[in-house]
C-alpha cells in the first residue's frame, strides 16, 4: 500500500510522509451475523429483517428463502418463504416481498386484527444468509417482529351467483399487484 503525505494524522495532528509499499496484513472475517429483528407490515406484504452484520444479497443465489420461516412457536416449519421476492443490494437489511399466500397466512398467525392473538416470529435456518465475508448466518430462532396491521380493504372486481346452488363467490384484486409491489 502507499500513503501519500499528510493521509494520517497523529493525536498531536502531525502528517505521515509520504510511503510506498507499505506491507498490509488481513484477517479474515470469521464473525457471523445474526438476525436481530424485523418488522413485518400485512397491509403491503413486506417483511424487513435486520442483521449484526453487511449481508451479501446479490447475487440471488446466495438467499435461501426456503430456510427463512414466519412462525408462531419456533419450530412450526409450515410458512417458508419459498416464492417470495426480496431486494438485492447489500445492506444490514433485507426487504422481503411476500407472495399473497404468505402475506394472507401471516396475518392469521399475528397479534393483529385477523389473526389468532399470538404475534409471528421468524426463524431462520444455518445457510439463509451470509455477509459479505462469505459467512453463513447462524440457526437464529424466535427473532423478534414489530408487526404492523393490514388496514387495506379489499377490492371486490367480481361477483359470480350460481342460482342452481345458491353459491356467491366474491373475486378480489391481488392487493400486491394492484399496488405495484410485485411484477
Amino acid at each position: 500500500m502507499d500513503a501519500l503525505s499528510e493521509a494520517v494524522q497523529d493525536v498531536a495532528y502531525n502528517g505521515n510522509m509520504h510511503q510506498d509499499g507499505i506491507t498490509v496484513y488481513e484477517v479474515k472475517d470469521a464473525i457471523k451475523p445474526i438476525i436481530l429483528n424485523g418488522t413485518l407490515n400485512y397491509s403491503t406484504g413486506i417483511l424487513r429483517l435486520r442483521a449484526s452484520e453487511i449481508l451479501d444479497l446479490t447475487p440471488f443465489a446466495k438467499v435461501n428463502l426456503n430456510s427463512i420461516l414466519i412462525v408462531n412457536n419456533t419450530g412450526d416449519a409450515n410458512l417458508a418463504l419459498t416464492g417470495a421476492n426480496f431486494t438485492t443490494s447489500d445492506d444490514y437489511q433485507i426487504t422481503i416481498q411476500l407472495t399473497e399466500y404468505q402475506r394472507a397466512r401471516s396475518v392469521e398467525k399475528s397479534s393483529t386484527p385477523g389473526g389468532d392473538g399470538v404475534p409471528v416470529v421468524v426463524d431462520a435456518r444455518q445457510g439463509a444468509l451470509a455477509d459479505i465475508g462469505e459467512n453463513t448466518h447462524v440457526d437464529t430462532f424466535d427473532v423478534f417482529i414489530v408487526e404492523t396491521s393490514d388496514t387495506t380493504r379489499p377490492l371486490p372486481i367480481a361477483v359470480h351467483i350460481n342460482y342452481e346452488n345458491g353459491i356467491v363467490k366474491i373475486t378480489r384484486m391481488n392487493r400486491l399487484t394492484s399496488m405495484g409491489l410485485v411484477h
